[in-house]
C-alpha cells in the first residue's frame, strides 16, 4: 500500500500509530514541495509568455543563439545585417 501511495504522488506514508511530530514534518514537507512546484510553474508560464511576445524574426534569431551561433554567423545565415541581428537579439533578452 505504501509503494502504491508513493507512486500516486504521496509525499509520505505514515503507519498507525504515528507520532504527531512526524505528521507535522510530513505536512511541512508537502507544503514546501507544493510551493516549489508553484514557483517553477510560474517561472515557466512567464517564460512562455515572453516567448509568445517575440516576432517570428526574433524567434528565429533566438533559436540560432541557442545553437551557439554568433551575431555575424546568424546575419550571414539569415542574409541580414549584423545590426538587425543585434536589435533582434536585444529584444530576446539573450543579449543582456
Amino acid at each position: 500500500m505504501a509503494v502504491e501511495a508513493m507512486q500516486m504522488g504521496a509525499v509520505d506514508f505514515l503507519e498507525k500509530p504515528f507520532q504527531e511530530q512526524r505528521l507535522w514534518e510530513s505536512i511541512r514537507k508537502a507544503i514546501e514541495l507544493d510551493s516549489q512546484t508553484r514557483r517553477r510553474l510560474a517561472r515557466r508560464q512567464r517564460a512562455e509568455e515572453r516567448l509568445n511576445m517575440l516576432s517570428p524574426g526574433e524567434r528565429e534569431v533566438l533559436n540560432l543563439i541557442l545553437e551557439g551561433k554568433m551575431n555575424k554567423e546568424i546575419a550571414a545565415e539569415l542574409q541580414l545585417s549584423t545590426r538587425t541581428i543585434e536589435d533582434r537579439r536585444a529584444k530576446t533578452s539573450c543579449g543582456r
